[in-house]
C-alpha cells in the first residue's frame, strides 16, 4: 500500500471492515477489533489515523507494530490471521496498517488480564 492507496481507504471512512486508531496506546482495544474482524469477514486497522479521517501517522510505527504483535500473540486465542504494513506519509511519520483476514479457525477469543476470555 502506498500513500495514495492509504488516502483512498481513509476517504471511505470507518465501516464494518475498517477501523481508525490514533495510537496503539491501548493494545487491548486494537486486539478486540482484530478478533472481531477475524471472526467475521476480515478488515483493516489503521493506526495513526484519527476518527475524523485525519492522517497523523506516528514517529514510532515500527515499535507500535512490535508491541501489537507481542500483545496479539500472548492474548489472542487461537492466533490471528494477520499481517502488518507500514506506510510512510512523510519523512518522519508513518501509518501502521493491520491487515486481518477472515479466519478459518473461528471463533477467536481475547484473553484479558484477569485470565478470562
Amino acid at each position: 500500500m502506498d500513500l495514495t492507496d492509504l488516502r483512498r481507504w481513509v476517504r471511505r471512512g470507518e465501516d464494518l471492515h475498517v477501523e481508525f486508531k490514533k495510537k496503539a496506546k491501548f493494545p487491548e482495544k486494537i486486539a478486540r477489533e482484530a478478533v472481531a474482524f477475524a471472526n467475521t469477514k476480515g478488515g483493516k486497522i489503521f493506526v495513526g489515523v484519527c476518527d475524523d479521517g485525519e492522517i497523523e501517522g506516528s514517529k514510532i510505527a515500527d515499535e507500535e507494530a512490535f508491541v501489537l504483535d507481542k500483545y496479539f500473540s500472548q492474548h489472542c486465542i487461537p492466533s490471528l490471521p494477520l499481517s502488518f504494513e507500514i506506510v510512510p506519509i512523510n519523512s518522519s511519520r508513518k501509518v501502521l496498517v493491520v491487515h486481518v483476514r477472515e479466519s478459518k479457525e473461528k471463533p477467536h477469543f481475547l484473553k484479558t488480564a484477569d485470565g478470562k476470555k
